[in-house]
């Protein structure tokens, strides 16, 4: 089984990766609640030490690419997005602009389905919904119990009937007509910038002076300026008046909500990974 599927971008997530081999069986769907590279840089900020999903494949929202899948682990290795399925299931996460109530648009459909389609070729398994955890085919993350311990509703209701109506047969369709040739993986858009890795410790933020240890604002550590002072420098080469002082103060919070409130981030103030790498990855508007 060849490792990579045709047609995806390849994104490794760190050089080295200790996640276990696998067979794949199931090919699980989830939502991100989120972006396609604010997705990626969270994962990338864990490597294959942290969660990560096998594909993720990005929407309208996420402007060029829109309808365009990345691969973030081997299809023979874990990616850790299904629990109790690690062991024997690939995942694909879609990207929702951050609300999981939105339906998958026309590009990032037929990427599912080419996916989908693509994979069963690549595994051997059917395009079909599995019946049980002990199944091949397809799922979605909030099928089962235990691939879901936290009893969420992923990919969300709206989803997972596109997921009926459309991916899988979709998918069944593609798959019952044999490739005329061999399939060559097609790459339509530039890889993405990478943001440079969060400085902070994983639970941490930039923020403004307060006792919570968590909050790092840069005027007690020369260290924590160091990195906000670069924050604050990109912010200002995207556009935004703000002055790189190091220093997170009634300037640097404005920007920073401001900053949240258009690209659809949680509006809390805080520079923490992801507010961090959109900083970087989002298009400037």
């Amino acid at each position: 089984m060849e490792p990579l599927l045709p047609g995806t971008l390849w994104r490794p997530l760190a050089a080295d990766n200790p996640e276990p081999a696998i067979v794949p069986r199931v090919l699980i769907i989830h939502t991100m609640v989120g972006y396609l590279l604010g997705t990626e840089s969270m994962f990338r900020a864990g490597g294959y030490d942290g969660t990560e999903s096998t594909f993720g494949v990005g929407g309208e929202w996420d402007g060029q690419y829109d309808g365009v899948a990345f691969q973030w682990q081997r299809l023979d290795r874990q990616a850790d997005a299904n629990y109790a399925a690690n062991a024997y299931a690939n995942s694909v996460e879609t990207s929702d602009g951050g609300d999981p109530s939105r339906p998958w648009g026309a590009r990032q459909l037929a990427a599912l389905i080419t996916l989908t389609a693509t994979w069963c070729r690549i595994t051997g398994n059917p395009p079909v919904l599995v019946g049980s955890p002990n199944g091949h085919g397809i799922g979605y993350h909030s099928q089962f119990a235990n691939w879901n311990l936290s009893s969420h509703t992923c990919p969300g209701p709206v989803r997972i009937q596109q997921l009926l109506d459309i991916v899988i047969p979709g998918a069944a369709a593609i798959f019952s007509v044999p490739p005329p040739a061999p399939v060559v993986p097609v790459v339509a858009v530039s890889a993405p910038p990478l943001a440079p890795a969060f400085p902070l410790p994983a639970g941490h933020w930039y923020g403004p002076p307060s006792p919570d240890p968590r909050s790092h604002s840069g005027f007690y550590s020369a260290t924590d300026r160091t990195g906000l002072n670069r924050w604050q420098a990109q912010m200002r080469a995207r556009g935004w008046a703000i002055t790189p002082d190091g220093r997170f103060g009634p300037q640097s919070d404005d920007v920073c909500r401001r900053f949240q409130n258009e690209k659809g981030l949680a509006v809390d103030g805080h520079v923490g990974p992801i507010t961090w790498a959109a900083a970087w990855t989002a298009p400037v508007t």
